[in-house]
C-alpha cells in the first residue's frame, strides 16, 4: 500500500487504480479539483502492485542530471 502523502504530487494516472486486484483504490477529487488516489484499507491486501505501477514513487530518488539524446540510429531500433 502506498504508505505515505503520495498524493501531494500525484498525476491522477490511475495506473494504480487499474492494477489493484482488489478493486481497494478509487480515484477521487481533491479540493482543487484535481484526481488523486485513495486507498480503502479494509480491503487493501498490501500486495505492493499500486506501489511498483507509481510514477511518482518509482521516481521519486531518482534525479536527471542530464537530458536525454537520442540520435537517428537509435529510433531506428525502436522500430
Amino acid at each position: 500500500m502506498i504508505n505515505y502523502d503520495i498524493n501531494k504530487k500525484c498525476y491522477g494516472c490511475s495506473s494504480c487504480k487499474n492494477i489493484c486486484l482488489k478493486k481497494a483504490i478509487t480515484m477521487v477529487e481533491d479540493k482543487d479539483d484535481f484526481l488523486i488516489s485513495k486507498i480503502d484499507k479494509e480491503k487493501c491486501i498490501n500486495c505492493g502492485l499500486c506501489e511498483k505501477v507509481c510514477s511518482i514513487i518509482s521516481n521519486i530518488d531518482k534525479v536527471i542530471e542530464e537530458p536525454l539524446l537520442i540520435n537517428s540510429e537509435m529510433l531506428r531500433n525502436l522500430s
